[in-house]
């Protein structure tokens, strides 16, 4: 009898991200060196447009996966709120969360009268 064989475990899907990311930095950068050791113009030019492409799409996924996957992994106060952190600041406001309790802290200054 055979043995059954055996199966990874899943991959995490934010380092899948950065396996696809890291995947796509390489292929950038054999863009980038066809376009550099081509002798011809055309190619170089499309080859390097090309490989800042690859990079600018790449680089705004895993800028945007890593915001997504911060706001999902933050403190337990913010768990799935994303920027909602950020509300404070710019509307010149303290948030509360409960009635009494200034600036959102448990033992915080209690609000008067």
């Amino acid at each position: 009898m055979v043995p059954a064989a055996r199966i990874a475990p899943p991959m995490h899907p934010y380092l899948r991200i950065l396996v696809i990311a890291l995947v796509a930095m390489i292929i950038a950068g054999a863009l980038v060196a066809l376009a550099l050791a081509g002798r011809n113009t055309m190619l170089s030019v499309f080859a390097l447009l090309a490989a800042g492409l690859v990079a600018v799409v790449m680089g705004g996924l895993l800028f945007v996966q890593s915001w997504v996957w911060s706001q999902r992994l933050g403190g337990s106060g913010r768990r799935h709120r994303p920027a909602a952190h950020l509300l404070p600041r710019l509307t010149g406001r303290p948030r509360c969360r409960r009635p009494g309790v200034r600036f959102g802290r448990a033992g915080a200054t209690a609000a008067l009268g």
